[in-house]
Formats: structure tokens, C-alpha cells, sequence
């Protein structure tokens, strides 16, 4: 590089830098007019409401989960036996439709994430800190809706 270019590289940085910071108060307002919420149509309140409903269930199934741990070991068990049946199966099918084993084997393997996700949430450490984003969501849900607690 010569010397010319590398003087015009640095003041175009440095005009760059000036713009940007110019521009900052403007971006950050722009961005928070984007991101406000808008009102609920009826739809969203139907669909809130649904998922509010889906996350009481849950918090049920949580709460029945950490009062009664035999039953997140069962859950995992049944989620452990999935698992081997599903890479049972492949090797099975492996000898009979080879472009099957592959599906199957995905699946296990979505499976066996799904079990190590669902040990991580429902352990004795966090399944309180799972109940409780899952009461938060439940709160601000029903503060949108304007339901009582």
C-alpha cells in the first residue's frame, strides 16, 4: 500500500466513526419506535390466551414434577427407551432399506437432545428457576389480557 492510500483509509474511518456517532441518537430512536409493542387485534388475544393456557400446564406439570422426582425419572426413562427403540429400529431397517437408517437415526439423535435438554430443566437445581420464567411468562400474559391472577 502507498502512502496515499493508507492516509485515505484512515480519514475514511474516521469520517465512518463521526457519522456513526452522529447518527447513534437518531438509530436508538428509530429502534425503539420499531420495537414497540403494538395493541393486541383479536387474534393475538386469542392466540395469548392460548399460549397462556399451554404455559398452565406446564407450570401444573412442573409443579406435579418437582414434588414427585420418581416421575422425571420415569420421563426420562421413557424418553432413554424411545431413543434405543429408534436406533434399534435403524440398525434393523440398515439391512433391509439402507436410505431409511438415516431418517431414523436423526430422530434418535433430536431425541437424545430433547432428553438432555429436558434433565438439564427438570433437575433438582433448576426446575425452581424453570417454574418461575414460566410463571413470569403466565404474569405478563395475563397482564396483556387483562386477566385477573
Amino acid at each position: 500500500m502507498t502512502k496515499e492510500l493508507i492516509i485515505v483509509s484512515v480519514i475514511a474511518s474516521m469520517v465512518g466513526a463521526a457519522l456513526i456517532e452522529l447518527l447513534k441518537p437518531a438509530l436508538k430512536a428509530l429502534w425503539a419506535r420499531i420495537n414497540r409493542p403494538s395493541p393486541l387485534t383479536l387474534q393475538g388475544k386469542v392466540q395469548l390466551a392460548a399460549q397462556v393456557a399451554m404455559q398452565e400446564q406446564a407450570l401444573e406439570r412442573l409443579n406435579h414434577m418437582s414434588l414427585h422426582s420418581k416421575d422425571v425419572f420415569l420421563y426420562l426413562f421413557q424418553l432413554g427407551l424411545a431413543i434405543f427403540m429408534l436406533v434399534g429400529a435403524a440398525l434393523f431397517v440398515f439391512a433391509y432399506q439402507p436410505l431409511l437408517t438415516a431418517p431414523l437415526l436423526i430422530i434418535a439423535f433430536l431425541l437424545c437432545m430433547v432428553a438432555f435438554v429436558e434433565a438439564h430443566r427438570l433437575s433438582a437445581k433448576n426446575i425452581n428457576v424453570t417454574k418461575s420464567k414460566v410463571q413470569k411468562f403466565i404474569d405478563e400474559g395475563r397482564a396483556k389480557l387483562k386477566l385477573p391472577s
